[in-house]
């Protein structure tokens, strides 16, 4: 969440508008992390969707005309597999992505996932 362009005020200023008119409480919503960044926005952390959902129509609702809630774009990390035994570089990519997505308990759609071999 971030002030709007005409308002000129730090985080902690934000972080108290939002406490003061937004009360997290009686809305019973499970925030885990607010934090403070720079140019007077905050990043609020919900403990579950539904706890999102709640509290940015709040803050539109009550404060929309002077700051903007924004969620963050999803992104694909990058990761280098090390080491790996010859009977799994064998296997054809789909299996190496589903044992990946499997061990790891991630929520992704396979099809998004690039394997790049490089055996140097």
């Amino acid at each position: 969440m971030k002030p709007s362009e005409s308002e000129n005020v730090g985080s902690k200023t934000t972080h108290e508008t939002i406490i003061s008119t937004i009360d997290p409480g009686k809305l019973e919503v499970g925030i885990d992390q607010f934090k403070n960044v720079k140019r007077g926005a905050v990043t609020i952390k919900c403990n579950n969707g539904k706890s999102k959902d709640i509290l940015k129509r709040s803050i539109l609702k009550e404060l929309g005309d002077r700051y903007t809630a924004e969620e963050p774009k999803p992104w694909n990390p990058k990761i280098i597999v090390r080491g790996v035994e010859e009977y799994v570089v064998n296997k054809n990519d789909d299996e190496i992505i589903e044992a990946i997505v499997k061990q790891n308990e991630l929520i992704i759609e396979p099809e998004k996932f690039e394997i790049v071999n490089n055996f140097s």
